[in-house]
């Protein structure tokens, strides 16, 4: 499963809404494991690559998570939960 499938999955779970903090531990508990600060900047990467709230999103990929309270502030949300 991508990296982006398990945020999605792990976003579902806790109500279509969380803190950065609270998606890494989910993922290393749903999915066993350990989140080194490379896999959080992978996993922060992921999300920014699929949101619009986001510089690093393009046109053709897909648009899964919003920013909560604005860039910035840590709180993602998955958009049509």
């Amino acid at each position: 499963m991508k990296m982006v499938d398990k945020v999605r999955t792990v976003l579902a779970s806790l109500g279509g809404e969380a803190q950065l903090g609270v998606i890494y531990d989910e993922i290393a508990r749903q999915f066993s494991m350990s989140m080194p600060g490379s896999r959080r900047a992978g996993v922060r990467k992921e999300i920014e690559r699929h949101s619009s709230a986001s510089d690093l999103w393009r046109v053709n990929r897909p648009d899964y998570f919003y920013s909560v309270y604005g860039k910035g502030k840590g709180v993602w949300g998955l958009r049509h939960y």
